[in-house]
């Protein structure tokens, strides 16, 4: 099994969530086929995790180093 957590994709997840105006769903977002054949590719190795993209391998990292109630503001203002 391959935990695939991916930074946001393109997908009607905002839509149907009705998102689309957030500043997550403003922002520059992967393609779900790349996505997809990432996480195929990190189960085909047994990899346990998978994050495609630049965006979200640096995300986990940031949220180590930043400040939780910086954090906080920051996660509330792209709700």
């Amino acid at each position: 099994m391959t935990c695939l957590c991916p930074s946001p994709t393109e997908t009607s997840f905002f839509k149907r969530g009705n998102m689309e105006n957030s500043k997550t769903a403003k922002g520059i977002m992967m393609d779900a086929a790349t996505v997809a054949k990432a996480g195929y590719i990190a189960l085909k190795k047994g990899k346990v995790m998978a994050i495609p993209g630049l965006k979200g391998k640096s995300l986990p990292i940031l949220v180590r180093i930043t400040p939780r109630n910086l954090l906080t503001k920051m996660m509330r203002s792209m709700a």
